[in-house]
């Protein structure tokens, strides 16, 4: 009995910490996540890919010497709408112009979902920010 107990107890602890660890992506892989989202939505080649990936590590690095310079205070929107402004310039010069065109589309749907989750007090997390390019 004491056995078949221990069992199960470890059965659902294992599959709780499973079930956390899946839900959030690591901070380092948000680069390469964006990087599949926009490969799929955009259909890059492989050189945009090579491009666009160095662009999205950039803009990581940027978001996370923000995050240690402002670690004591709340993130400051301003500097990290500036890492996006400029890794958002950077990526029109290598996408053409369709791609540029369903890549506004995709903002303005993101923009609005985010909206409505902002308003249910949804989209507070460090990694919902970084993930909003």
């Amino acid at each position: 009995m004491k056995k078949s107990l221990f069992i199960v107890l470890m059965l659902i602890f294992s599959v709780k910490s499973w079930a956390q660890d899946s839900v959030k992506a690591p901070l380092n892989q948000v680069p390469f996540t964006l990087l599949r989202k926009l490969e799929h939505d955009l259909a890059l080649n492989s050189e945009q890919k090579k491009t666009v990936l160095g662009i999205l590590i950039d803009r990581s690095k940027q978001l996370d010497q923000i995050k240690v310079k402002d670690k004591k205070s709340k993130l400051t929107k301003t500097s990290c709408k500036q890492a996006n402004d400029q890794a958002t310039a950077k990526l029109n010069v290598v996408l053409t112009a369709d791609q540029r065109e369903t890549l506004k589309i995709l903002r303005k749907n993101d923009q609005s979902q985010k909206k409505h989750l902002r308003e249910e007090q949804l989209y507070k997390s460090i990694l919902d920010i970084e993930l909003d390019f």
